[in-house]
């Protein structure tokens, strides 16, 4: 080696991107991951407490588990909460999705701990969280959603799957929401009290308990989608007004329920649907739903300029 030329020091040129695209790059990455990151400069410590999405999914629960073995459930809150302590700027994205396969390992924490997940919820929604997705196993606890989430001003997409939703005694809930998403959420024993959800746009029932006793109004609705509802769960809401919605998106299986509970509603009418989208399902459709589609779908009449999209791979249906 020429000792007469010095040994160039490559730059950092990730390092030296805007704050913002550091947060993008860090937001994307496993928690863990972003975590051994932040030991690389000052730069990237600096992100780290100040990321703006937090998300604790499987990647996270799975690494917990290797690392700390019988007692991952507690590390896990532990390290979740220090997290969020140590979080110096916004929160605009918070994700807790629990895998289905490690459940068992935290299921009797969850059961002892549920006041940590409303001091959770309290930290984000102090520090503006926008998106939450919160994922939980139904057959194993039962989890209901903390209350102060139903009256954050801040928030505009909520993600539930798996949570007992019980929202509080209100004229109005979720005052920003625009995108609601329940997939196996249980909405059982509610109180009867209609709420208005006043800027929900996008209203999604995906396998979910007797959704019919969640009584809401949006009046901004235009995209409902519902799916893997059997024609029993599939009452809607008699304060729902779906008159509006240009977009349905539902599946084989509630295709033909949805059909027969909305005639039997004493507003059915025409709905202006522009767009409709028709899914295959997970679970088998029962006989001849196509077959009845073609024949009644005169029962909920399109505009005609509307357009309708068929099932992918159905082109001689």
């Amino acid at each position: 080696m020429d000792r007469g030329n010095p040994i160039q020091v490559e730059k950092d040129r990730i390092s030296e991107l805007p704050v913002d695209m550091l947060d993008n790059i860090m937001g994307f990455l496993p928690i863990a991951e972003a975590a051994r990151i932040a030991v690389l400069s000052r730069i990237w410590r600096d992100t780290w407490f100040n990321l703006t999405r937090l998300n604790f999914d499987c990647h996270f629960f799975d690494y917990m588990i290797k690392k700390y073995s019988n007692d991952c459930a507690t590390a896990s809150f532990h390290i979740i909460y220090k997290v969020l302590l140590q979080n110096n700027g916004s929160i605009l994205k918070f994700v807790v999705c629990l895998p289905a396969h490690h459940s068992l390992r935290y299921s009797s924490t969850i059961r002892s701990r549920l006041f940590d997940f409303e001091q959770w919820m309290l930290r984000v929604m102090g520090k503006g969280v926008e998106e939450i997705h919160l994922r939980f196993n139904p057959n194993l606890y039962d989890f209901r959603l903390p209350n102060c989430i139903f009256s954050c001003r801040t928030l505009k997409s909520l993600y539930l799957y798996g949570v007992s939703f019980k929202p509080i005694h209100a004229h109005s809930i979720l005052p920003n929401v625009t995108s609601l998403c329940c997939e196996r959420v249980n909405f059982c024993d509610l109180i009867p009290h209609v709420a208005n959800v006043p800027m929900l746009e996008n209203l999604s029932f995906i396998q979910c308990k007797s959704f019919s006793e969640f009584n809401i109004t949006a009046p901004k609705l235009r995209y409902l989608t519902i799916k893997r509802q059997d024609t029993w769960s599939l009452m809607l809401p008699n304060t729902l007004d779906i008159r509006s919605i240009c977009t349905l998106d539902i599946d084989c299986v509630s295709i033909k329920g949805f059909v027969e509970v909305y005639n039997m509603r004493e507003e059915s009418t025409a709905l202006k649907v522009e767009c409709l989208k028709l899914s295959e399902s997970s679970a088998p459709a029962r006989g001849g739903t196509i077959d009845w589609l073609t024949r009644r779908w005169a029962d909920i009449a399109l505009e005609e300029e509307g357009e309708v999209f068929a099932p992918a791979g159905d082109d001689d249906a």
